[in-house]
């Protein structure tokens, strides 16, 4: 983009004739009309750019939330269970706790 705006303010008869075409009566005036609209472009490309990336964030941080969450629940059963047991036998908690596993951060949209 910088490479067209360095061709067009050299090569001035292209630019007197995109004037022209444009209904712009002053050349120079295409070049800034030019430099806004690629500012504007850029703009609007970064807003894009940060809107996606705050909805991952808030996705990512809710993630966390319920894998911290997740794992104070596990220490919680930790500590009910007696000193002796290994919780490997007859717990239902853990097998009724994989369901309420938050989904994977690929499979959402």
């Amino acid at each position: 983009t910088a490479a067209v705006m360095i061709i067009v303010s050299v090569w001035r008869e292209l630019l007197h004739s995109l004037a022209q075409f444009a209904g712009i009566a002053y050349p120079p005036n295409l070049l800034f009309l030019l430099a806004a609209l690629l500012i504007l472009f850029i703009l609007l490309y970064y807003s894009i750019i940060i809107t996606r990336l705050t909805h991952e964030n808030k996705t990512i941080a809710q993630d966390v939330a319920l894998l911290r969450y997740e794992i104070e629940q596990l220490r919680i059963a930790q500590n009910r269970m007696p000193k002796g047991s290994n919780g490997a036998g007859d717990d239902q908690s853990s097998s009724n706790h994989q369901n309420d596993k938050p989904q994977d951060i690929e499979s959402q949209p």
